[in-house]
């Protein structure tokens, strides 16, 4: 992705910056605008921007506190 920073300058840098970026001309830490790529989704969506892949089966645990204790209806 591209940064545009309050003084001017421009970075470029990946998707998964962990640090807040700095302008490395003259240390100006305010960013103006952010151009990045288009989003990708994978699993459940529709779109132009989606592609159809196969996703291995996740665990989900519906009972975290332990096992569900049903009660008889009342009458």
């Amino acid at each position: 992705m591209t940064i545009h920073f309050a003084c001017g300058h421009a970075l470029t840098i990946g998707d998964n910056q962990q640090t807040a970026p700095l302008c490395v001309i003259c240390g100006e830490s305010r960013i103006q605008s952010v151009q990045a790529r288009a989003p990708r989704f994978v699993g459940v969506a529709s779109g132009p921007l989606c592609e159809f892949k196969h996703l291995d089966p996740a665990t989900v645990n519906l009972a975290p506190a332990g096992a569900l204790k049903v009660n008889p209806p009342k009458e």
